[in-house]
């Protein structure tokens, strides 16, 4: 049974309460932003994870602003929001690259309790976020180097059911592209891999924003809420 008050990097979240503060990246000295949204009735459980790439701006804001805007009251089961989660890129204008941990961390999942720094942050993810969700929503955007047009992929490897979920959710993003990945790296992909259904979007490109792009992003993750049934509203 699905415990009722939330607990996560060290934030709690009663039913009908938002809580908002900063979260252990597990070994690494690092606090992140977060926000917990229990809900005022049951449902799933969801992780928005934002900023994995600290110059992937639209993804990061777009986490934000859902984080300020929605309530418990809106919400059907539970809403964990990072944002960003690779925040000493993001303080420091770096593309990728975690300066603390001097690594990729989405070229590090699965991750190992045993392994480097970057390893051991990328296996704390897992146990203390995507292990425990019932769907991870992963929010990118080109990075400093990269123009690209908006994309979502879709992971190749995991158990069927997991396949289906996040391919389901994965046409309903609002872009032209779809790729489904031959990858067994990366957040999502690791996500899928140990059971949970997942998704990455890219929206952005340059280490640009626009107020068009971030709601357009928030459109699309506001709609696979309601796909997921933590939103009331029609898919």
């Amino acid at each position: 049974m699905k415990e009722l008050t939330m607990h996560y990097g060290g934030l709690s979240a009663s039913p009908g309460e938002k809580t908002q503060g900063f979260v252990s990246l597990g070994p690494s000295t690092e606090k992140i932003p977060a926000t917990l949204i229990n809900g005022t009735s049951e449902g799933k459980t969801i992780l928005i994870s934002s900023g994995i790439h600290g110059s992937e701006y639209p993804g990061i804001l777009t986490a934000m602003e859902l984080a300020k805007e929605l309530t418990p009251e809106m919400i059907r089961g539970q809403l964990i929001l990072l944002h960003p989660v690779n925040t000493a890129a993001f303080y420091r204008r770096l593309d990728y690259i975690n300066p603390i941990v001097g690594a990729n961390l989405n070229r590090l999942y699965p991750g190992s309790p045993d392994g480097s720094l970057a390893e051991q942050v990328a296996w704390y993810m897992g146990e203390e976020y995507h292990k425990r969700v019932d769907f991870v929503i992963d929010l990118h955007g080109g990075d400093l180097h990269e123009d690209l047009p908006p994309y979502v992929y879709a992971p190749g490897f995991g158990a069927p059911e997991v396949l289906q979920a996040s391919m389901e959710a994965a046409l309903l993003v609002n872009a032209e592209y779809l790729v489904k990945s031959t990858s067994t790296t990366g957040f999502y992909n690791s996500c899928a891999i140990s059971g949970t259904p997942a998704i990455l979007i890219e929206r952005g490109s340059r280490g640009l924003w626009c107020k068009k792009k971030v709601d357009i992003y928030k459109a699309d993750v506001c709609n696979l809420l309601v796909h997921l049934g933590l939103l009331e509203g029609s898919v």
